[in-house]
């Protein structure tokens, strides 16, 4: 049986008291986890809020409504073992047009897509009631 000097036992728990202090205090997490590579099963002019809400398994975070009628719509997760040095980021960002339809992926932030269906969400849909440039978006009458 080997006997530790008394020294080396208090540098060993003192490194573990600290590993401890440091793993249990810093953690943090915001936002709900999403699924990214189900962002590539949303289709331009069909998907809705609703449908990518359901594919990604959480609603957005946040909704920004612009003046056109269109609504960015953004979701994000951010897991932080020790602040601001030591996280993981996820964000996309999508645009819906007036009739609530998926016009396009404006950005993301570690979402692994594939070349194709990057290029397929950014690709922008029109819809048949979107205002001309330059005027801005009123919504119909109520009847």
């Amino acid at each position: 049986m080997v006997i530790l000097p008394s020294l080396a036992i208090r540098w060993c728990r003192a490194a573990l008291a600290l590993a401890a202090g440091m793993a249990s205090s810093g953690c943090a997490m915001t936002g709900h986890h999403f699924d990214a590579a189900d962002l590539a099963a949303l289709t331009p002019g069909r998907s809705t809020v609703v449908d990518a809400s359901h594919t990604l398994g959480v609603a957005p975070q946040r909704m920004y409504y612009q003046t056109d009628g269109s609504v960015l719509a953004v979701w994000e997760w951010k897991f932080s073992v020790i602040p601001d040095a030591l996280y993981h980021r996820k964000e996309a960002v999508l645009q819906f047009g007036v009739d609530g339809r998926l016009l396009r992926l404006v950005d993301t932030v570690n979402v692994p897509l594939s070349r194709d269906s990057r290029t397929r969400l950014l690709g922008a849909y029109v819809p048949n009631d979107s205002p001309a440039p330059g005027q801005i978006w009123q919504p119909a009458p109520l009847q």
